[in-house]
């Protein structure tokens, strides 16, 4: 961050104080090489995988994370929406002599009724957060204890668990973000986007990899 990338590291770039491969290079023992060659050598000692090279909407993606993502949880809340795309902010629960149940969710009392935040859906009584927002917050606490591991991965911040970078917070447990951003409709995935994987045309990050600022970066448990 305050130095420019040290030449030994290859065709680099700095990109918010961290150095990062140009297009068409990746990293391979902290030095940018070139993806072509790495693919045409074949050599065993790589340790970063290799991007999968498929693309189109129909393609199943390959060496993807086995638990539920954060993109899993974002087709539930999809759920909420209407045929219009907008959403119910309605819970149905009422303000006027008790304040909102904390089970609803994220709500504001408005004209005696519990009506969800902005950023949040109503479905089932309850607000659920829209795709755009990623919360950190799981709600456990750790002044006295750890996190939970149940929590999933998760860090302690002030007393509280919050979840690692590249997780969204869900029900109180933290799930790993896997959408980049990017799309494999019609060509594959930029290798500039680090390990990802084509899945029904978009680019995400394979097993182990969490998705920062649109790459894949290797996640450290």
């Amino acid at each position: 961050s305050v130095m420019s990338c040290a030449a030994t590291r290859g065709p680099a770039t700095c990109h918010r104080g961290r150095c990062l491969c140009k297009n068409g290079y990746v990293a391979v023992g902290g030095r940018c090489e070139s993806f072509s060659l790495i693919e045409a050598s074949g050599n065993g000692d790589v340790q970063t995988p290799e991007t999968n090279m498929e693309f189109g909407e129909n393609v199943e993606g390959q060496r993807m994370w086995r638990e539920p993502t954060w993109g899993d949880v974002l087709l539930e809340i999809a759920s909420t929406m209407n045929s219009s795309g907008t959403c119910d902010s309605d819970t149905y629960g009422t303000c006027s002599v008790f304040s909102c149940g904390e089970s609803r969710g994220a709500t504001q009392c408005k004209e005696g009724k519990c009506l969800c935040a902005d950023g949040y859906c109503a479905k089932g009584g309850a607000c659920f957060p829209k795709a755009s927002q990623c919360l950190s917050d799981t709600g456990g606490t750790c002044a006295v204890t750890s996190c939970a591991s149940s929590r999933g991965e998760t860090k302690c911040k002030s007393g509280k668990c919050l979840c690692k970078t590249g997780n969204c917070a869900w029900k109180g447990k933290c799930f790993p973000v896997t959408d980049t951003g990017g799309s494999c409709n019609l060509v594959s995935c930029a290798a500039t986007r680090g390990p990802t994987t084509c899945h029904r045309g978009r680019c995400l990050c394979q097993e182990g990899y969490v998705s920062v600022d649109g790459r894949c970066e290797k996640f450290e448990a």
